[in-house]
């Protein structure tokens, strides 16, 4: 089975409303995870190649090994370029193979996002690739924020609205008090006979979702959750699986 592209995974997601998995594959033991929790869920996957994790130079190896793995176990399954920064690596990804690429500029102002994705999407879309951009900030945890600094990076909804119309992207990640991690909050307490206020830090654990609630996701639909849990806690296993394994051969 070839690969299908970003879009045609997510237009099920809406007309079921349910939720597609995405994940981050540096190497043959996690895209083989990935691929067995697909097989095991017969469910569609998104496999994605992180340039902060994988150099760029490595690649071709590693899309030939995601489309052997997918035309091996004949699962639907797309592979996008995950928060790629520059028209270079988008460029790369789109002669590489990728059925979707990411272009992150959320950094940047609105304008310069809004003319970056353009380019972006005229070059995917002459390819028939998708494409996925990023407006407002999701962040990874690795910051301490207040509630205010929280509040200020979120996406305003007028803006996704006019970023969607004017760029033509196929899917859109959004700052809705999400992180890619659990976040750190900055608080104030005064504790009982305390002059004092002590400014702590603590981790704030990510809420259970309820089977079936609603959400947003980044193709900009309120869709309900079906099998995201289940598939990355078999992700998790496959893994450990696959890493025991390697070490009894050695």
């Amino acid at each position: 089975m070839s690969l299908l592209t970003l879009a045609e995974i997510l237009k099920p997601c809406v007309r079921h409303d349910w939720a597609a998995g995405a994940f981050d594959t540096p190497n043959l033991d996690i895209t083989q995870a990935i691929a067995d929790a697909a097989v095991a869920e017969q469910a569609p996957v998104i496999f994605m190649v992180l340039p902060a994790l994988v150099c760029q130079d490595q690649w071709p190896a590693l899309v030939a090994l995601i489309q052997s793995e997918v035309a091996r176990r004949q699962i639907p399954a797309a592979l996008i370029l995950d928060h790629g920064q520059t028209l270079d690596q988008v460029q790369c990804a789109l002669d590489l193979g990728f059925t979707g690429a990411m272009i992150d500029a959320s950094t940047m102002p609105l304008e310069e996002n809004i003319a970056l994705t353009r380019q972006v999407v005229e070059r995917a879309h002459g390819r028939g690739i998708s494409v996925e951009a990023e407006l407002g900030h999701v962040g990874g945890g690795q910051e301490v924020l207040d509630e205010d600094e929280r509040h200020a990076r979120l996406t305003p909804v007028h803006e996704a609205e006019r970023f969607v119309r004017e760029t033509g992207v196929d899917a859109l990640a959004v700052a809705g008090r999400t992180c890619a991690s659990r976040t750190c909050l900055r608080c104030t307490r005064r504790w009982p006979g305390q002059r004092k206020q002590l400014t702590c830090f603590r981790r704030r654990r990510p809420r259970k979702r309820r089977r079936g609630k609603s959400f947003n996701t980044n193709c900009g639909c309120s869709i309900r959750l079906a099998r995201q849990d289940s598939i990355s806690s078999e992700v998790h296993h496959e893994h450990c699986r696959h890493r025991h394994a390697r070490h009894q051969r050695q």
